[in-house]
């Protein structure tokens, strides 16, 4: 899938790949930011997922992914507002790869 991913992707601009990249994290934080409360308790307690949420493998994945995006797209920012809202997202991203660790 990543490699259909990358071929998808191959001979774009580097503003297509920032884009895409600036959207799975802010996708991301929203995420996160939704169920911020479970997310805590995952990180802090290691409490197992339930049925029919991710798991711990998928979030990882998720997680690395929205990691590698939201560093990418801070360190191409050029303004305060962006690095803000991409450092959250940089932020969010961490503390789920927090979650997922086992």
């Amino acid at each position: 899938m990543m490699v259909a991913a990358f071929l998808c992707g191959y001979g774009r601009c580097r503003g297509w790949w920032v884009r895409t990249m600036g959207a799975v994290a802010v996708g991301t934080l929203i995420g996160v930011g939704g169920n911020l409360h479970v997310v805590l308790d995952f990180a802090r307690f290691g409490i197992e997922y339930h049925a029919l949420a991710l798991t711990k493998n998928q979030t990882a994945l998720l997680a690395g992914v929205a990691v590698l995006c939201a560093g990418t797209t801070l360190a191409a920012s050029r303004f305060w507002a962006t690095r803000l809202l991409f450092g959250a997202s940089f932020g969010a991203s961490l503390l789920l790869l927090k979650a997922a660790e086992p």
